[in-house]
C-alpha cells in the first residue's frame, strides 16, 4: 500500500502536481501535529507557508515557533483556549495546500498510526473548499483498527459524506508474483523458484520483496515445498508480523498461540476444549483474532490463520515450558473431540 501511494506521488510531481506525504510512526500516534508540521517543514511546504497573509501564518506559529524568529512583526499566537481558534489553525494548514485552484494530491500513510488532531484536520480539510481539486490518498493496516480506534470512526464519518472511495488490495497473483520476483532479482528467475516463493509469501508484495532482499541467490530448495523455519525470515517480516501480535489483548494473543499449537486450521471445538478461557472470554478473543485478520472463518466451526507466516511467529514466541503444556492439552482435546465423533 505504502509502494503504490508512493508511486502515485511520484508520478503526480512528473505531472507539475503539488504532492506531498503525511507520514506516521506507532511511536508518535499520541503526539499532535507531528506528521502535519514535518510536512509544513518540508521543502515542499515550505515556500508556500511563507507566501501566507500574516494573519495566517501567526496561526501556524503555533506549530512552527521559529516563524516568529523569522518575521519578527508577526503578533505571538493566543493559546489555543477555544474551539473556534483551533479552527483557525485548521484553516491556517488547509490554505497552504488549497489556498489557490492548483492540483493537489495528499497521501496519508499509515491512517491508523495517525494522531486523533490529524484525522480532525483532514475531515476539515475535506469540507474547507469542496471545489478544490484535491486528491487525498489514505493508506491503512485495517488489521490494526477495530471498531474503537479513531481511525475506524473517521472513515465512518467520510463515509456518510460519500467522501470516501475504499479499495482492498487483494494479494498478488502467481503472475504477478513471479513479474515482481523477476523486476526485484533484476535477472531470469526460474518458474519452480517463484512457484515456491508465492507459496512461502502468499503473494504477499512486502513478503516477496523482503525474502529476496534477505536471500537474493534463492532458489527453489532454499524455500523448499513447506514453510521454513520461522528464523529464516527477514527481520522486517518477522516485525511486521510481531507487531501485528503485539496489538492484540493478552487473552486474544494467548487464543493466538494456542491456535497456532493447533496448526494453520483448526475448529472452534478443539480450541475450546484445550483452553482456559471461559466461553465468553473466548469468543471475544476469537472475534478480536478475527477482526484483526489474524484468523479467518473457513466454515461454520472452522478457522484457519490468514497467513501462514502469522502461524509461524506466533508459534515461536511461545516459551518451550508453555509449548509443551499447549501440546498437552491440545493433545487431550483432538481426543476428546474423535471420541465425541465416534460416539
Amino acid at each position: 500500500k505504502t509502494r503504490l501511494g508512493e508511486e502515485l506521488v511520484s508520478w503526480a510531481r512528473q505531472q507539475g502536481v503539488l504532492s506531498v506525504t503525511l507520514h506516521a510512526y506507532a511511536a508518535s500516534r499520541d503526539l499532535a501535529y507531528t506528521a502535519l508540521v514535518d510536512a509544513l517543514r518540508s521543502p515542499t511546504l515550505a515556500p508556500l507557508v511563507r507566501r501566507l497573509d500574516p494573519v495566517w501564518r501567526t496561526e501556524l506559529a503555533r506549530l512552527l515557533p521559529e516563524l516568529l524568529a523569522e518575521f519578527p512583526q508577526l503578533a505571538p499566537p493566543e493559546p489555543l483556549l477555544e474551539r473556534w481558534q483551533r479552527q483557525r489553525l485548521f484553516e491556517a494548514i488547509a490554505r497552504v495546500l488549497v489556498g489557490d485552484d492548483r492540483p493537489v494530491v495528499l497521501l496519508v500513510d499509515d491512517l491508523q498510526w495517525h494522531a486523533v488532531e490529524t484525522l480532525e484536520w483532514l475531515a476539515f480539510l475535506f469540507r474547507f473548499r469542496p471545489q478544490a481539486r484535491l486528491l487525498v490518498v489514505a493508506a491503512l493496516r485495517t488489521d490494526e483498527v477495530d471498531a474503537s480506534h479513531p481511525a475506524a470512526a473517521w472513515l465512518l464519518d467520510q463515509h456518510s459524506a460519500g467522501l470516501v472511495t475504499e479499495l482492498m488490495l487483494a494479494p498478488l497473483s502467481p503472475g504477478e508474483t513471479h513479474d515482481l520476483v523477476r523486476q526485484v532479482a533484476q535477472r531470469a528467475v526460474d518458474e519452480a523458484t517463484t512457484q515456491s516463493l508465492y507459496r512461502f509469501t502468499e503473494g504477499n508484495p512486502l513478503f516477496v520483496i523482503e525474502t529476496l532482499r534477505s536471500a537474493p541467490d534463492f532458489a527453489a530448495p532454499d524455500i523448499g515445498e513447506t514453510a521454513p523455519a520461522p528464523h529464516t525470515l527477514s527481520p522486517r517480516m518477522a516485525a511486521v508480523i510481531q507487531s501485528r501480535l503485539a496489538y492484540l489483548s493478552p487473552p486474544a494473543r494467548d487464543l493466538a498461540a494456542l491456535a497456532a499449537t493447533i496448526g494453520r486450521s483448526f475448529s472452534y471445538a478443539v480450541l475450546a476444549q484445550a483452553s482456559e478461557q471461559g466461553e465468553e472470554l473466548l469468543v471475544r478473543s476469537l472475534d478480536e483474532l478475527w477482526q484483526r485478520r489474524i484468523v479467518r472463518e473457513q466454515d461454520t466451526n472452522d478457522y484457519d490463520f490468514t497467513h501462514d507466516r502469522l502461524r509461524d511467529v506466533a508459534y515461536a514466541a511461545i516459551s518451550p515450558a508453555q509449548r509443551k503444556l499447549l501440546h498437552r492439552r491440545v493433545a487431550g482435546a483432538l481426543v476428546q473431540a474423535s471420541a465425541d465423533t465416534d460416539a
